[in-house]
């Protein structure tokens, strides 16, 4: 049946213990939460309910349910546990020893860590011995129970979460006032013990798994947002220390990474690493490693990268061997083959470094290695098969094997592709494509390759789009090499506007952060958002189901019952696409302000050249690992310059070129001329001579250069000392900055709406008290001022007085023709002052 397909592919999407960081690296997890497909109730089954008072309803379970199970229980409209039938026994003493004999696999089969069996002893009960277990679900940390009961010499147990124990009683044995069993099942541990309710249990397993599919397409604002309030509700209800809340704080953590935020992801981290470092279960520790060397990876350690992944795979590779879950002290593990699947992400996440570190062979090994155990794993989502393919592409193909790379990238692609659709994790396997031509020196091939890449992440949300700057450069490297063969000018320059697309795909990670503030504000403050994100969360999820689902049916033999099955879900999800549609347009159209906070937009080289004048350039940078790329756009043309550096080469000259510029110890050190006519050759490089008639320099800084004054940077050699003979860059060319291309198209476009009636307000010369021997003063106002809080208003009226500025706004008064300037100083140079005046009148 069609309803079995989707309930396989919602198993392989819910037990997922990693989302897929393609095509490098694996987003690990911990998931769990399958869900079996349920009926109508018996008419016998009494009137069921939670201590929370929410109904329950009781249905045959169906194929695919666990060995013994006969019922499925259901509260709050969610899958809250199964009653199980075990074989006939004989005498009603025997029920310690029959529940002994079934207990693990129960604990098992529902990933439970259990405390012993106890006898629950209920007042006004008149139906047979009642023995109960403790439990803390291994998924989410939420408190469970198993109920076991002897009827008709046949054994009952029940299980589900601790909050549905009136109704899992009544499934094994009959019914007790729920006053009676909620004081029993209390006492089952140690301390209090919060029951929680069934829905608050489903919406923050609905929450946490909306957050992985989101990560799984790559939307890594989404995910943060999902997995962020799934926590909040774990915390508040369970606590800092469940295995649901580190769990959850680990996607929190790398998901934040992924969106830029590198520092906040490992605090986050590290938060975790705390409470890790006491438990008991080693799948905990297993999964710290793997996520401490993605976040080591995504931040250019390697070293570290690859300690922490091979500590993760001989973990798992532990797990994997141990004969016996129960074994395992603290932790039980439903399926050692979700165990297999875990190590298959983990080999393939210290291939994926392996092969950063050029180690291509070594690469190869692991991730073959990687597919094997993915093989073995059945239940792991089929996008992990993808991921490991494209790792073993990358790596065959540096090897020489182009063939072979070329077949695995394209399963991966097709897999991902039948589940996701087109979108940012094809986007990667196409940029993998892209570097396997590029290896082996097939330029065309690779940049059609790379084109369908930025084709694609050009059309996708802000927030979707995981391209840094290190997998942009191959690509670039591709255009500036092929453009050296290409002799027709009109040709080159065709070429040229390619990598113009590519630039614009550069993501800032500061201003990655600012934007995910903004996001998370409008969020926070705008009523109806909020339900609205979550049904286009839950629609996307939903179709995600469904394309799986196609896939998985597609891949089975083929006969007229499956064509017909496929027929179905096609129709299904061309009817979830239309629903997806629609709820999209209703964002767009409702919350505009948010949807321009998602959108990518790329600009057209026309555009931009429109808004430059004969005289001026726009310099945009790339900056990788190991080499960065600058485009100069000119009105009459683009020229494209490799930058010989990194990151860390740039960041290090940077560096020491502003130390001439810094204050130390009341002194400033000499400026180093000729550090500075270095960086300059090495940062224009090729385009010096596109810079010759250029009066007027717009610079869109990445990495490192956003910190460095282009300004101070000198166009040819001097000798030390000579400042005034220097060619300063700032003395032949107007230097502007902009953040990105958008503010710089936003300022070009801006025309003022009306004219001020006066033209000048300025602020000068305030009270203040200090002396030129009150250094301590000076340095602790540095420090405030450095710091995310405001400054004191006492330490900074202890600095030094300003005269000076007062005459100076006079005389730029006086410059421009200001005759009724306004000019707050001495004692109305004050905040009250300033918010007094009018400053739409300026």
């Amino acid at each position: 049946m069609a309803e079995r397909t989707i309930r396989r592919a919602r198993e392989q999407l819910r037990s997922a213990a990693r989302l897929a960081l393609a095509p490098s690296m694996g987003f690990l997890l911990a998931m769990g939460f399958a869900a079996p497909t349920l009926g109508a109730a018996p008419a016998s089954l009494p009137d069921l309910k939670t201590f929370a008072e929410e109904a329950c309803t009781a249905v045959p379970a169906k194929d695919g349910a666990a060995a013994g199970a006969i019922l499925s229980l259901r509260c709050a409209d969610t899958d809250s546990g199964q009653i199980l039938r075990f074989t006939a026994l004989g005498a009603q003493a025997q029920l310690a020893a029959a529940f002994a004999a079934h207990q693990a696999a129960v604990t098992a089969q529902a990933s439970l860590a259990c405390r012993p069996a106890v006898p629950l002893q209920l007042q006004q009960w008149t139906g047979p011995d009642l023995l109960a277990m403790a439990c803390r679900s291994g998924a989410d940390g939420w408190p469970h129970i198993i109920v076991g009961a002897v009827r008709d010499k046949q054994l009952y147990m029940a299980h589900g979460p601790a909050g549905a124990a009136p109704a899992l009683v009544a499934l094994v044995g009959g019914v007790a006032p729920p006053q009676t069993i909620n004081a029993q099942v209390q006492a089952l541990w140690d301390g209090p013990v919060a029951l929680g309710n069934v829905a608050d249990q489903a919406q923050i397993r609905r929450l946490w798994t909306h957050g992985r599919f989101a990560a799984a397409r790559f939307e890594y604002g989404t995910a943060e947002r999902l997995f962020s309030q799934a926590r909040e509700m774990q915390v508040r209800l369970v606590g800092e220390g469940s295995p649901g809340s580190i769990a959850i704080l680990m996607d929190l953590a790398l998901a934040t990474a992924l969106g830029g935020r590198a520092e906040e992801a490992e605090a986050l981290l590290a938060k975790a690493a705390g409470v890790i470092a006491q438990s008991p279960r080693p799948a905990d520790r297993a999964r710290l490693a793997n996520y401490q060397g993605q976040l080591a990876a995504l931040r250019g350690d390697f070293d570290l990268a690859a300690n922490e992944a091979g500590s993760a795979v001989a973990q798992w590779r532990q797990l994997v061997d141990t004969k016996s879950a129960a074994s395992l002290s603290g932790e039980t593990l439903a399926d050692r083959t979700l165990a297999s699947a875990e190590l298959a992400m983990s080999l393939n996440l210290e291939a994926s470094v392996m092969l950063r570190g050029g180690d291509a062979a070594s690469a190869a090994v692991r991730a073959s290695e990687a597919l094997v155990a993915i093989g073995l794993a059945q239940a792991a989502p089929m996008w992990w098969r993808a991921d490991i393919l494209a790792t073993l592409g990358e790596a065959t193909a540096r090897l020489g094997r182009l063939a072979a790379a070329e077949k695995y990238l394209q399963t991966a692609l097709r897999i991902r592709t039948s589940v996701f659709g087109e979108g940012a994790g094809t986007l990667r396997l196409w940029m993998a494509q892209g570097r396997s031509y590029q290896a082996d020196g097939m330029s065309t091939n690779a940049i059609i390759a790379y084109r369908k890449a930025v084709a694609l992440a050009a059309a996708l949300p802000r927030e979707s789009t995981p391209l840094s700057d290190e997998d942009l450069i191959p690509f670039v490297q591709t255009i500036h090499d092929l453009q050296l063969t290409i002799t027709e000018a009109r040709d080159r320059q065709g070429l040229l506007a390619e990598a113009f697309a590519a630039f614009q795909l550069s993501r800032s990670p500061d201003l990655e952060r600012t934007n995910a503030l903004v996001m998370a504000q409008v969020v926070q403050q705008t009523p109806g958002l909020p339900p609205l994100l979550e049904k286009v969360d839950e629609a996307t999820s939903v179709q995600s189901e469904l394309r799986a689902a196609v896939a998985l049916e597609q891949g089975g033999q083929p006969d007229t019952a499956s064509a017909s099955r496929v027929r179905g879900l096609q129709a299904s999800l061309a009817v979830s696409e239309q629903s997806l549609a629609a709820l999209r347009g209703d964002l767009g159209k409702q919350f505009p302000q948010f949807r321009t906070l998602m959108q990518q937009g790329i600009y057209s080289l026309d555009a931009v050249r429109a808004r430059l004048t004969a005289d001026e350039a726009l310099a945009m940078f790339l900056v990788g690992r190991d080499q960065s790329f600058l485009l100069l756009v000119r009105r009459d043309g683009l020229t494209l310059s490799p930058v010989a550096a990194g990151r860390a080469a740039l960041a290090d000259s940077v560096r020491r070129l502003r130390r001439g510029l810094e204050i130390e110890g009341r002194s400033v050190s000499e400026f180093d001329l000729a550090a500075a006519h270095d960086l300059y050759t090495e940062i224009f490089g090729e385009a010096q001579s596109a810079l010759r008639n250029i009066k007027r320099l717009a610079i869109v800084p990445a990495g490192p250069l956003s910190g460095l004054p282009f300004g101070v940077l000198i166009e040819a050699p001097g000798q030390p000392g000579k400042y005034r003979d220097a060619r300063w860059l700032a003395a032949s060319k107007a230097i502007s900055y902009a953040p990105t291309l958008a503010s710089f198209m936003s300022l070009r476009s801006t025309r003022p709406a009306r004219q001020a009636p006066k033209l000048m307000l300025a602020v000068a010369n305030p009270v203040l008290t200090g002396s030129p021997n009150n250094a301590a003063s000076l340095t602790r106002a540095f420090a405030a001022c450095r710091t995310a809080e405001p400054a004191d208003p006492a330490l900074l009226r202890n600095l030094m007085p300003l005269p000076e500025t007062e005459r100076e706004v006079k005389a730029v008064a006086a410059a421009i023709g200001a005759a009724d300037a306004v000019v707050l100083a001495g004692a109305d140079a004050s905040e009250p002052s300033l918010r007094g005046q009018s400053l739409d009148d300026y």
